[in-house]
This record gives structure tokens, C-alpha cells and sequence, in this order.
């Protein structure tokens, strides 16, 4: 067999095994739209961008014949036709994965909004209302048994300035509801309508007159995720401070005073 018959056979074995292995990979592509599409996309891309070349080598041999012995137009007097192929192929793989990843990022440009609409669409959607409680000025007593002696407020006037509670109320009970429940209270004679607050047992007052029917729908709508209330009030102290212009310096003060106790019912809620 001469040289220039071993070549051509050369050519044709590397030719049909490069063509088999962009036909595989185009198939292994399609298989792969179903399960991840933009890497599907990217095999079939790239399975057409190694076969391609060939079919259109074949098409052009003759051209690229002429070509090598007119090396003064195409400057191509050294060049082998297995060469031209493989310039081709690793020019056409590269366009491919060009072009696979391209497709790829505008296939992911588009899903994004659509997986993010869909799971802010999934996504539970809550409220919290807060609602002053009424009546709490007659049970005053009833609410002070709930509370806690706070440590904090035998503080000297000397650790309240070293933990920095200037200009903060520090009152004598803390506050830490464990259980609230809104009751209807269709007896009430005052007013059917009207809503009970009980906290740790204890009755404390009454949802405001005019959101009563609001919460009650609320109550029978099942839609209630939690329910918290916080109390403050009672006796407390205060520190503040205030320039002496005689000594020249801030002067520091303790302030005790009391006030009434009172609630707010905070509920959060499904829309």
C-alpha cells in the first residue's frame, strides 16, 4: 500500500470514529432534554459541532485540493487534509460549547423568575396586628400576680451607670406571657359581642369594642398562627444624667415613679 493510500485510510478511520462520537453525543443530548434540558441542549450542540465539519469537508475536498497547490491564495502548501479536519472539528467544538453555554444561560435567565414567582407563590404569607387591651385599669392586681420580681431594679445609681441603663425604665416586675387566649364572651351583658384576654389563666381585660368582629372571624377562620402579648407598667426608676455648670461635669440622678399596667395582643395570621 503506498503512502498517499495509508493516509487516505488514516483519514477515513479518524473520520469515522470522530463521526460516530459527535452522532453519540448528539443522541446522549436528546436523552438528556428530559431530565436537565440546558445540559441536553449543550451535548446536542456539541455532538453537531464535531459532525458537521466532516459532512462539509467531504463536500469540499476537491476545494481544498486546489487550495494546496495554489499555496500563493490559501497559503496552505503544508497542510494535510487531516490537518484542515481537525481545525475544523476544534473549531467547531469550540463554537459549540459557545454556543451550548449561551443557550444554556438564557434557558437559566428564563427559568429564574419562573422557579422564584413559583416559590414566592408557595410561600405562606403572614400579618401581625397589634391590639390594645381595655379594662386592664380593674385588674390591676389580677395582672401585677403574673409579673416577676425584676433583679435588675435593686441596681445602685453606680451599676445602672456602669451597664448603661441611662434613660432606660427599669421596673420593679417582669413580664413573660407563656399562654394568651381570646375567649368570646357571647354572656357578657355589656356586650355579646365582646372578646376576653386570658393570659397563664389569669383574665386581664378585653379586645378593643371595635375590632371584636374582626378577631372573632378570625378566631372561626382558623387562620391564627400565634398569639403573644406583652404587659408593662408598675413601679420603676430611671437614670438620667444633667450638667452641673457649678462642679462642671454630668451628674447622674435616680428617678422612681409607677404607672398603671397595660397589655397589647399581638396575632399573627395566615392571608
Amino acid at each position: 500500500m503506498s503512502k498517499n493510500n495509508a493516509h487516505k485510510q488514516k483519514h477515513k478511520t479518524v473520520f469515522v470514529i470522530l463521526l460516530i462520537l459527535g452522532i453519540l453525543i448528539f443522541l446522549f443530548g436528546i436523552t438528556g432534554l428530559f431530565a436537565a434540558p440546558p445540559f441536553g441542549i449543550a451535548f446536542m450542540v456539541v455532538g453537531v459541532a464535531i459532525t458537521i465539519p466532516f459532512f462539509v469537508s467531504g463536500k469540499k475536498q476537491k476545494t481544498v485540493t486546489v487550495a494546496k497547490n495554489e499555496s500563493d491564495v490559501f497559503n496552505c502548501e503544508n497542510i494535510s487534509i487531516d490537518e484542515v479536519v481537525s481545525k475544523r472539528v476544534e473549531a467547531g467544538i469550540k463554537g459549540g460549547l459557545a454556543s451550548a453555554r449561551s443557550a444554556k444561560q438564557s434557558l437559566a435567565n428564563k427559568a429564574d423568575p419562573i422557579i422564584n414567582t413559583s416559590l414566592e407563590k408557595n410561600t405562606p404569607q403572614y400579618k401581625t396586628e397589634n391590639h390594645h387591651v381595655t379594662g386592664t385599669s380593674y385588674r390591676q392586681k389580677e395582672i401585677e400576680s403574673l409579673g416577676e420580681e425584676n433583679p435588675i431594679y435593686e441596681y445602685s445609681k453606680r451599676e445602672l451607670i456602669d451597664e448603661e441603663y441611662e434613660g432606660e425604665k427599669v421596673y420593679y416586675y417582669d413580664f413573660n406571657p407563656s399562654t394568651v387566649e381570646l375567649i368570646e364572651e357571647p354572656d357578657n351583658k355589656f356586650d355579646p359581642n365582646a372578646v376576653k384576654v386570658v393570659i397563664d389563666s389569669v383574665h386581664v381585660g378585653y379586645i378593643k369594642k371595635g375590632s371584636c368582629t374582626h378577631v372573632k372571624n378570625l378566631l372561626k377562620s382558623g387562620r391564627i398562627a400565634k398569639i403573644d402579648a406583652e404587659i408593662h407598667g408598675g413601679k420603676y426608676k430611671i437614670l438620667y444624667s444633667e450638667y452641673d455648670e457649678d462642679k462642671d461635669k454630668e451628674v447622674y440622678e435616680v428617678e422612681t415613679g409607677e404607672s398603671n399596667y397595660y397589655v397589647t395582643v399581638e396575632i399573627k395570621y395566615l392571608l
